[in-house]
């Protein structure tokens, strides 16, 4: 079964999506409720600065990535989406050693 790597790209931009938008939530939160001093501004700043250079570094090593490739996932036993028994496993997976 050829699993395309394109699914791990759209599974990631959905939790950065979900991230950045509980990220705004806290951040509008901090600002409008909290005493607004130099620790809140500071942690607040270190942590979108962090949130920031993560996410280059993130999308600096997704970039280099050939999303259109795939990877091969065959469970030894299983052909297509009929399971084999378990003799049959057995002797896959010694064909394979």
């Amino acid at each position: 079964m050829l699993i395309p790597l394109s699914i791990f790209l759209y599974l990631y931009i959905g939790l950065v999506v979900v991230f950045l938008f509980f990220a705004f939530f806290n951040i509008y939160h901090a600002i409008r409720f909290s005493f607004w001093d130099f620790a809140t501004f500071f942690i607040t700043f270190l942590f979108i600065a962090a949130t920031i250079i993560i996410m280059f570094v993130s999308f600096d090593y997704i970039r280099q990535v050939n999303w259109k490739e795939g990877f091969e996932f065959n469970p030894p036993g299983i052909s297509g989406f009929n399971i084999g028994s378990e003799e049959q496993a057995i002797n896959e997976i010694n064909e394979t050693f």
